[in-house]
């Protein structure tokens, strides 16, 4: 199919008519709307060259949600592909952002216009379930293609769908602070500074692209007038020199995922004095060394956890412990991770727990739930 034939006018004719539909018809039935969009990739892919027209490429953006299921990574490599051809990128180029509530779990489409302007709507709540699943994103690292390739066929289609891509979030959190359209407060409250944190394991431009959001995080701490600010700017210094360890070690990115897990759930602690934990959290992190990088990761103390597991307060026993055992589920991703928990015992600690006459139905759940992690990361080798 070579550009300037008839056939490929109409062709790219049909494409816009494709596309113009699906975002006039884009709060469908989800299923639906991820048919439309592999339709879309497979027209598109035909003859890549054929779309420069910026208005598709600003129609191709408003059916964009940031999330990572996979009908969303293969519009973003449209979107990548394009962004070679007409410089765009819709992060970046987003005029306004606001942070709404999801109605339900499959809706909210992140992109639209307003008059001529481009915004973006986040979802504090995405960004809260993002913390979780995020990792899973980690290990594919999504860079512009040459060829439309479908992803990899181990894509876990039934827990990433809930998370932002970094590649979208992060431009997106990096912009609207250097811009100051939003403030700390509404970045923390939002669950995007424990986003920025939980990108810190990752790889590559992922990692680069955390760090400079987190040294503008900091920047945005200093002249905050937000009430919260001082624990809030303290914790994200002790984040800081922990991940300049790590560089100084040759080990950037290799925070272990527990130690991350627990550093980002304590932003939503240190910014609310009612919080259970609050005390608790004050007085890690104004403790000297806050962490202290040990020979291997694996070594690495995961904060709070000797504090909690097992909990001293009686009256908030079973969430503390609720709280620290998520944490470790969170942070259990890989045979590193298993073999860091084997080291420290957090296995045998944790179903001592479980067996106390204490322990509630909910802690013995977390408890079987993270050894029958551990056991299936182990069977993967």
């Amino acid at each position: 199919m070579s550009v300037g034939n008839k056939k490929d006018l109409e062709y790219v004719k049909l494409l816009q008519m494709i596309i113009e539909n699906t975002n006039l018809y884009k709060s469908c039935e989800a299923n639906l709307l991820s048919r439309m969009i592999e339709i879309i990739h497979t027209l598109y892919f035909c003859d890549s060259n054929a779309h420069k027209d910026p208005h598709i490429a600003s129609q191709l953006v408003m059916l964009y949600d940031g999330t990572t299921s996979e009908s969303q990574q293969l519009l973003l490599q449209v979107l990548y592909w394009m962004d070679a051809v007409v410089n765009l990128n819709s992060a970046l180029n987003a005029t306004l952002y606001s942070f709404k509530q999801d109605t339900h779990q499959n809706s909210g489409f992140l992109v639209s216009r307003l008059a001529n302007e481009l915004e973006l709507s986040f979802s504090g709540r995405r960004f809260g379930s993002s913390i979780k699943y995020i990792p899973l994103l980690l290990k594919f690292d999504i860079t512009p293609i040459s060829s439309p390739d479908r992803l990899d066929a181990n894509f876990d289609k039934r827990s990433v769908p809930l998370a932002y891509d970094p590649w979208f979030a992060l431009p997106a959190i990096m912009d609207m602070s250097l811009r100051q359209l939003m403030d700390l407060k509404q970045l923390a409250t939002n669950h995007c500074i424990g986003y920025v944190i939980m990108c810190l394991s990752g790889s590559g431009q992922v990692y680069t692209m955390a760090r400079q959001v987190l040294l503008q995080l900091i920047t945005m701490a200093e002249t905050s007038r937000y009430r919260e600010r001082d624990l809030l700017r303290l914790l994200l210094y002790k984040v800081h020199y922990l991940c300049e360890d790590f560089e100084v070690a040759g080990q950037s990115g290799k925070i272990p995922h527990a130690v991350r897990a627990a550093l980002a759930n304590l932003v939503s602690v240190v910014i609310n004095p009612g919080h259970f934990l609050f005390e608790q959290a004050i007085r890690y992190i104004t403790q000297a060394p806050f962490i202290k990088l040990a020979d291997t990761p694996q070594q690495m103390e995961i904060p709070l956890y000797r504090t909690l597991i097992p909990s001293t307060d009686y009256n908030n026993y079973v969430k503390e412990t609720n709280w620290m055992i998520n944490v470790l589920l969170m942070g259990l991703l890989s045979d590193e991770d298993v073999a860091m928990y084997e080291r420290q015992f957090v296995f045998e600690t944790v179903q001592t727990v479980a067996g106390s006459a204490y322990a509630a139905k909910s802690t013995k759940k977390l408890v079987d739930e993270l050894l029958v992690k551990a056991k299936s990361l182990c069977e993967e080798e």
